[in-house]
């Protein structure tokens, strides 16, 4: 509670990469292709990329697609990869990516968009 405020947010890819109701029914990407995915990144104001890897149901589209483009793209660089739990010892875990470079300056589709899932104005 004493700490500043920080100005940021986090933005959950299954709510901004796809589409679906409250149960997971009608499920879409939001992308049909990593360049689409890519162009997009880069214009969001976002400095990491954190991405689950949990052992369960097969990963969705959005999911696969994001994996892809911080993998290739020269402008995302791995930190770390995190066990999901300490006694697992081997697996998948949570990969955590950083923005190399600048911090993309949403356009203003992108930046009315932002606004409308966080629910308030973007500085």
């Amino acid at each position: 509670m004493r700490e500043p405020w920080q100005d940021g947010f986090v933005l959950r890819a299954s709510k901004v990469l796809s589409g679906s109701d409250w149960m997971g029914r009608g499920y879409s990407a939001r992308f049909s292709s990593q360049e689409e995915l890519q162009q997009y990144l880069d214009h969001l104001p976002v400095d990491f990329v954190v991405i689950d890897q949990a052992n369960g149901s097969a990963p969705l589209s959005h999911h696969r697609m994001l994996i892809d483009v911080v993998r290739q793209s020269t402008n995302w660089r791995l930190l770390g990869s995190f066990p999901q739990h300490p006694s697992a010892a081997a697996g998948p875990g949570v990969l955590v990516y950083r923005r190399i470079g600048t911090t993309g300056q949403p356009d203003k589709h992108v930046r009315s968009e932002m606004e409308e899932i966080l629910g308030r104005k973007l500085p």
